[in-house]
């Protein structure tokens, strides 16, 4: 346990921590709340967290509009899950 939360540790930084935080404010402000779950995980030899947030809204009626880059459902800057899914594959553990 302690050699997974270094590890963890060690990538804990923006290619993490900001796509985290996008989708944690998004379950918040638009799901009603719900759950993260987290898990440590090895791929291609690099070891680092995985990350689900389950939450309780009414979903997104059409995901591949609200995953386009500059969409905005409100008064957002338009970088929200876009922004967060190019963070976490193609920075943080591909």
């Amino acid at each position: 346990m302690i050699g997974e939360t270094a590890a963890m540790a060690r990538v804990l930084d923006a290619e993490t921590v900001s796509p985290a935080s996008e989708l944690a404010r998004n379950a918040l402000t638009y799901g009603r709340g719900g759950d993260v779950y987290s898990c440590t995980v090895q791929r291609n030899g690099r070891i680092g967290p995985r990350l689900a947030f389950i939450e309780q809204g009414p979903g997104i009626a059409d995901l591949q509009e609200a995953l386009t880059d500059g969409f905005t459902s409100r008064n957002g800057l338009g970088v929200g899950l876009g922004g967060a899914r190019a963070f976490s594959y193609g920075h943080a553990f591909s």
